[in-house]
C-alpha cells in the first residue's frame, strides 16, 4: 500500500531570492535596466497543499530623485580664466542662464549663456559673452548627488581693449573677433529636493579659430555654480 505525504497546514515553502547585484546595469524579468541596486527580488512562492504558486512583489530599488524626461532652467555665476602669452593670467567673473533637458535620466542636453566682465564698469577693458551647447552623461542620477561629464561647442564674442604689462613694456590688445571651439568638463548635481538642485561645474574651452598674431592663449577655463529648477 502506497503512503502519501501531506504537508502541514501551516507549511510555507521558502521564498527564492536572487543574489545582490553590484553593477549599475541589472536584469529585471529578462530586461537589462540601468538603475539603483535592489535589496532583493522575490520570484515565486509555492503552496504544496493547494498546488498553486503566488507571484511575489519585487522589492524594487529606492530612488531619491527622478530626472527622467524633465526640463530644468537655472541661474549660474562663475569665472572664466584666460591668459596672454607674454603676461599674467586673468579671471573675469560672470552671470548667466542655463536650460537643460533630460530625455533619459542619465542623459542631458544643455544650452547656456553667460556674460563675463573685467570690472562691470563703463571703462571695463575686457567683455566676453559665452554661448555653449553641451551633451551630458550622469552617473547614479537616482541619487541626490550625481556626478557627470560633458562635452560640446562654445562660441565667445569679445570686446577687448586691454593694456597689459609685457616685461617692462605696456602693450595694447584691441579686438572684437569672436572665437569658437570645443569644450569638455565635469560637475556635480546636488538635489536639494524633488525640483531644486545645486550645480557645480568646471570646463576647459579650446578655441579653434584664434589668429596666430593674437597674444591670447588658445584656451580658457570656466568654473560655475548655479541653481536649477526641474519641471
Amino acid at each position: 500500500m502506497a503512503h502519501h505525504y501531506r504537508a502541514p497546514q501551516n507549511y510555507r515553502a521558502p521564498q527564492h531570492r536572487t543574489h545582490r547585484v553590484r553593477s549599475a546595469v541589472r536584469p529585471y524579468h529578462g530586461v537589462f535596466v540601468y538603475g539603483p541596486r535592489p535589496t532583493h527580488h522575490d520570484h515565486y512562492q509555492s503552496n504544496p497543499v493547494s498546488n498553486s504558486s503566488q507571484v511575489q512583489k519585487a522589492h524594487l530599488p529606492k530612488r531619491r530623485v527622478d530626472r527622467d524626461d524633465t526640463f530644468a532652467v537655472g541661474l549660474r555665476a562663475g569665472s572664466i580664466y584666460g591668459a596672454y602669452e607674454d603676461a599674467d593670467g586673468y579671471a573675469d567673473v560672470g552671470l548667466g542662464l542655463t536650460a537643460r533637458y533630460r530625455p533619459e535620466e542619465f542623459l542631458g542636453l544643455e544650452v547656456a549663456l553667460s556674460h563675463h566682465d573685467q570690472t562691470f564698469e563703463e571703462d571695463s577693458e575686457r567683455l566676453q559673452t559665452v554661448a555653449q551647447a553641451s551633451a551630458m552623461l550622469f552617473a547614479t542620477p537616482w541619487n541626490r548627488v550625481s556626478p557627470y561629464v560633458l562635452a560640446g561647442v562654445t562660441t565667445t564674442s569679445r570686446d577687448i581693449n586691454d593694456d597689459r604689462l609685457a616685461g617692462d613694456n605696456v602693450v595694447n590688445l584691441t579686438t572684437a573677433e569672436s572665437l569658437w571651439g570645443l569644450h569638455g568638463g565635469a560637475g556635480f548635481e546636488f538635489a536639494l529636493g524633488d525640483t531644486v538642485a545645486l550645480d557645480l561645474e568646471a570646463r576647459y574651452i579650446s578655441y579653434a579659430n584664434m589668429s596666430s598674431q593674437e597674444p591670447s592663449m588658445p584656451g580658457a577655463f570656466q568654473t560655475t555654480a548655479g541653481i536649477l529648477m526641474h519641471f
